[in-house]
């Protein structure tokens, strides 16, 4: 899979929400980042979730 096939797809994504996009969008990222979060409250503490 190249960069270009990988950013249409983010973009289809993130297109799809209808409200609240980039918090959902963000989410979703750090949810294949995280490993170590038990639940909403522990993964937005991550590192990689961006909104604190």
């Amino acid at each position: 899979m190249n960069f270009t096939t990988l950013k249409q797809i983010r973009q289809h994504i993130y297109d799809s929400f209808e409200r609240g996009a980039d918090v959902l969008f963000n989410l979703c990222d750090t949810l294949l980042c995280e490993d170590r979060a038990r639940s909403l409250p522990e993964l937005s503490l991550s590192p990689h979730f961006e909104r604190q």
